[in-house]
């Protein structure tokens, strides 16, 4: 017999979005991320990622951080924050 895991009794309250695999520097010895200058941003569409970023608000997140390689370097980085502020979300930013 086996037996389903319940549901959390609290919500995450917080959320890691790696938003890409680049990055300017070459840290090999420190970037936990691995990321490079040859690093990419994925294969998720930043409209994949304002959903994402929806859903968690929904379920009871207060806040999102985003990360990478250097998440400045993805071209919805900003966008994505400010969706983010817009549902009432703090914002972290890892750069």
């Amino acid at each position: 017999m086996s037996i389903a895991p319940e549901a959390p009794s609290a919500p995450l309250r917080l959320v890691s979005l790696e938003l890409t695999g680049r990055c300017q520097l070459t840290c090999p010895k420190h970037c936990y991320a691995q990321a490079s200058s040859h690093g990419s941003h994925g294969m998720m569409a930043t409209d994949h990622w304002h959903r994402i970023i929806s859903e968690a608000a929904a379920l009871g997140t207060t806040t999102v951080q985003l990360i990478g390689g250097e998440p400045l370097l993805h071209s919805g980085c900003v966008e994505l924050a400010e969706h983010a502020l817009r549902l009432g979300l703090r914002v972290r930013v890892y750069t």
